[in-house]
Order: C-alpha cells, then structure tokens, then sequence
C-alpha cells in the first residue's frame, strides 16, 4: 500500500471545506430546514467515509460492526453538530466521536464475551453433573437410616 503525503495547504483547505459545511448545516437545523441539513451532511459523509471505515476497523475488525460503528459515527455528529466549533478541525472532532464509539463496542463486546459459555465447557459440566449424580447414587445417603 503506497503512502501518499497531503500537503499543507491542501489539508488546511479540506479542514476549511469541511468547517464550511458544518456550519452550513448547523444554520440549517437553526432554521428547521432539516431536510436541506441532511443533504449538506451527506456532504461530510461523502469526504469522510472510506477514512472513518479504515479507522473503525483498526479496532473492531469485523465487517458488519465497522459498518454499524460507522453509521452511529456520523448520526451522532448530525446530531450533536451544534456543538462543533469552527475553530477546530471537524475531521479531528468526527474522528474523535467514532474512536469513542468503536472502543465502547470493543468494551461491550468483551463484556459479552465474558458470559458466553463454550460448548466444550458446557459440555465438561454436564460430564461433571453426571459424574457427581452416579457418586451420588454409589454412596449410601446419610439420610437413608433416618428414612427407614
């Protein structure tokens, strides 16, 4: 895979692109205009997608969850754009908002995983349950003098 370096100037005029558009949705929504605020965000997602799905796979890798982390991603910065300041770079505050996103998946899939049970350690304890059951039914019962 071959690096290719932007330069600058060129970075610097995304990020005002980017700040532009956000802005221009941001007056949308003030206006209720949410249909139109849709269509300038579909802007973002277009600049923004292909780099946001290779981020969100450095952490999930698993193609179904990039996709889903992804889309929750950029609701969320549709939602929340009022809250983008000009002044900062809106690929560093989207960027910001899907990593926090992919690392609660990460979490929460690990919690998940933490109560799944294997077939093979189900399987050992049902062995085990049987186990105990044919010990149990060998030994005299302590109770069996005082049933009799």
């Amino acid at each position: 895979m071959a690096v290719t370096h932007v330069a600058p100037a060129v970075r610097q005029e995304r990020a005002a692109v980017d700040s532009q558009i956000a802005e221009a949705v941001c007056a949308l929504l003030l206006r209720g205009d949410r249909i139109a605020a849709g269509e300038r965000f579909a802007e973002i997602v277009e600049r923004h997608q292909r780099r946001a799905t290779r981020i969100a796979y450095y952490y999930l890798r698993d193609p179904a969850e990039v996709d889903e982390a992804v889309q929750d991603a950029f609701l969320k910065a549709f939602v929340n754009i009022r809250s983008f300041r000009e002044r900062l770079y809106f690929e560093l505050w989207f960027t910001r908002i899907l990593v926090n996103g992919c690392l609660d998946r990460v979490k929460s899939r690990a919690r998940r995983n933490r109560w799944i049970v294997s077939a093979g350690e189900y399987d050992a304890g049902r062995e085990c349950r049987a186990d105990l059951d044919r010990r149990a039914a060998l030994e005299p019962s302590a109770e069996a003098p005082l049933l009799q």
